[in-house]
């Protein structure tokens, strides 16, 4: 997380579902967010999901620092998986089709794949797509 003096500190971050709706998904979440006492720079950031009432560790991912996507290459991943074109992208986030395009050749070089089929697996995987 960034700091008021435009530096990264390590946070812990926890979220609990406190209700879900008739179909079962949450729609009450508490989260809590404290500064880390381990402030050493890291490069990766970790994630764990833990099932609280049986202790199983659920899922457990590790984004290396240079596979992370900026908030534009999600949105545009995320419409790709969705089915949409680069020209339909481009129409929807009122982008040139070239800069889509640019945006498409960054994910797959960030994430070190080589098409965007690949991508979304790698991305899921580490947690970035939901």
């Amino acid at each position: 997380m960034l700091n008021a003096q435009q530096e990264y500190v390590n946070v812990i971050s926890r979220h609990q579902v406190i209700q879900k709706d008739k179909n079962g998904k949450a729609w009450m979440i508490m989260g809590v967010m404290d500064l880390s006492p381990d402030q050493t720079p890291m490069e990766r950031i970790k994630r764990t999901i833990i099932n609280r009432k049986t202790g199983e560790i659920l899922a457990s991912a590790v984004v290396p620092a240079d596979q992370q996507l900026i908030k534009r290459e999600k949105e545009i991943l995320l419409l790709i998986r969705q089915g949409f074109l680069s020209k339909e992208i481009a129409y929807k986030l009122n982008l040139s089709i070239y800069m889509v395009n640019n945006h498409r050749k960054n994910i797959l070089a960030t994430l070190n794949v080589d098409n965007v089929i690949e991508a979304i697996n790698r991305a899921e995987s580490f947690g970035i797509l939901y």
